[in-house]
């Protein structure tokens, strides 16, 4: 195991690759610290042990490009693959679109993580270049304990809100609420402490999530500080007392933690992780939750994509909803748009899509702006957040784009594609899920194994049982998921320990994304009352 390289300034460490510890990169949109106001950017998309990158660039001659690998990120920490790249494909939104052609452009690319939000770009082994995750939609909180590749002061997201945090190696989950302290401590805190303290009041754990600002003390992580009043709650507060995470960890909707072992207070990526995952809802009353489905973030596909064709990838921070499209031009050659807007409470979204043209390569020394070139206006109507309706009101007809599964094993349901007759398709359940209310009010772990076991006598609909064998088996006992239809049916079932709690669960099949689900729950009346939020965590595959 190699051990980690750190430069120290006076003012705090300069973001260098970290090779102490496997790092998966967060998911999203991540930029050059040199990338100009119009330039270039990476997607990165990781389901299960695959990770799929997309460069949206240019060529030397200033045209647009996009290039495309998939692989593994090693147990160093690195990317390191062939970029492919496609002609004589068509337009996204035509119907039918035939097949484009793959082509060698000769050009290798290699990511290198230091964090899961922050790492290095390099192709055909040029100079490395320090990337980080894109943000757009949260404001940043600036420490000196971090200085970037520009110079600057490292910014971290604000993380006040509710988050769900949890793991799969023993089987503890947490909801948490989160509210910034403003208040200065006496005697003065040298780091300049910011305090997110808990937010419910419940009186049974206090909690304060401690983050340095200021850099008297190296200190490049936050801890966590707990208290119970309670002896229920003993064994949630030493966890809480144990957990920290480093400030490049903190993206804005996921946290990376690690748990200190009993009697280890070193800080290092090789204690066990611990996923957190920030929610919608205000700890209020149900009524007052966030009404809206976001798209699920990552690789999403039209229908009658063909085996070489086009592809979305959705990001949403925020209110706001951020879309990268890569099709081809009318000439057959590679082209790529932007798109960014507020999602309104009906669940719609109005934006203009953009081309640009004119710019160098994202591993150019000195990267120029480009020009904006092509724009079309759009439409999003959000179905699902595994389905999604667009439509380009300029001259096409409307598009059904599907959330696209290539780390997991496929489960054909006996729901149809939105107007279309194929089934569709989900990523199989199995595996572990962290299971949060809306509200942050509780959480669960669940452990979905596909069993073996066949309804006797077989009813019209074959049913495929996933057993929970996680201890919230006592709540939930698994879900019953249709398949071979003699009839269509759009749910999953979900099979509850106890039956008659007043409420009926249901979870739509065109709300199962790849890595994340919707749960709803109404009361006997019908009268939807909540909602869950379930995130598939690692280890991504279980069964």
């Amino acid at each position: 195991m190699k051990t980690m390289v750190l430069i120290i300034s006076a003012l705090g460490i300069l973001l260098m690759p970290t090779l102490d510890a496997k790092v998966i990169p967060s998911d999203g949109l991540w930029q050059t610290y040199d990338d100009p106001a119009i330039g270039s950017g990476v997607n990165i998309r990781t389901q299960g042990d695959i990770t799929m990158v997309t460069v949206f660039t240019y060529r030397e001659d200033g045209s647009p490009v996009w290039y495309f690998a998939t692989g593994e990120v090693d147990d160093n920490s690195v990317f390191r693959a062939a970029l492919g790249e496609t002609k004589n494909g068509e337009f996204i939104f035509e119907n039918s679109p035939q097949s484009a052609e793959i082509v060698d452009p000769g050009k290798t690319i290699e990511l290198v993580f230091n964090a899961t939000e922050t790492g290095t770009l390099s192709i055909n082994d040029s100079e490395p270049k320090p990337i980080h995750t894109y943000r757009f939609g949260v404001n940043g909180i600036e420490t000196e304990q971090l200085i970037t590749a520009s110079g600057e002061f490292y910014q971290f997201p604000d993380v006040t809100g509710q988050w769900a945090i949890g793991s799969s190696s023993d089987n503890i989950s947490l909801s948490l609420d989160f509210n910034l302290s403003t208040a200065i401590s006496d005697p003065p805190d040298p780091n300049h402490t910011l305090y997110f303290y808990e937010g419910f009041n419940q009186g049974s754990v206090s909690y304060s999530l401690i983050c340095p600002t200021k850099n008297a003390i190296s200190m490049p992580y936050c801890t966590f500080k707990a208290r119970s009043h309670d002896p229920a709650t003993d064994v949630i507060a030493a966890h809480l007392s144990r957990l920290f995470v480093f400030i490049d960890d903190i993206g804005v909707n996921t946290m990376t933690f690690h748990l200190q072992p009993e009697g280890d207070d070193s800080y290092t990526r090789e204690h066990p992780i611990y996923q957190a995952f920030r929610l919608d809802g205000k700890y209020e009353d149900n009524a007052d939750l966030d009404p809206r489905i976001f798209p699920v973030e990552g690789h999403w596909r039209t229908a009658d994509d063909p085996e070489i064709g086009s592809g979305i990838n959705f990001h949403s921070q925020g209110d706001i909803v951020m879309m990268t499209v890569f099709t081809y031009d009318d000439k057959g050659l590679p082209i790529w748009y932007m798109a960014t807007g507020e999602l309104g409470y009906q669940g719609g979204l109005e934006t203009q899509m953009l081309s640009t043209k004119d710019g160098t390569p994202i591993e150019a020394a000195q990267p120029q702006t480009a020009e904006v070139d092509q724009i079309k206006n759009v439409t999003m109507a959000i179905i699902g957040n595994q389905v999604v309706q667009l439509n380009s009101v300029d001259d096409y007809r409307p598009r059904d784009v599907f959330n696209y599964n290539f780390g997991y094993r496929d489960f054909e349901a006996s729901e149809r594609q939105q107007n279309s007759s194929d089934p569709l398709k989900i990523a199989t359940p199995e595996g572990w899920w962290l299971m949060a209310e809306e509200n942050a009010a509780n959480s669960m772990l669940l452990h979905l194994v596909k069993s073996s076991d066949k309804l006797t006598p077989p009813i019209p609909t074959d049913w495929v049982y996933f057993e929970n064998k996680a201890d919230s088996s006592d709540v939930i006992k698994g879900i019953n998921c249709p398949t071979d239809y003699a009839y269509q049916w759009a749910y999953c079932y979900v099979a509850k320990a106890d039956e008659n709690d007043g409420f009926n669960w249901y979870l739509p099949m065109e709300r199962m994304g790849v890595t994340s689900w919707w749960l709803g729950y109404e009361d006997n009346n019908n009268q939807s009352t909540g909602y869950y939020m379930l995130h598939r965590i690692n280890p991504p595959m279980q069964p």
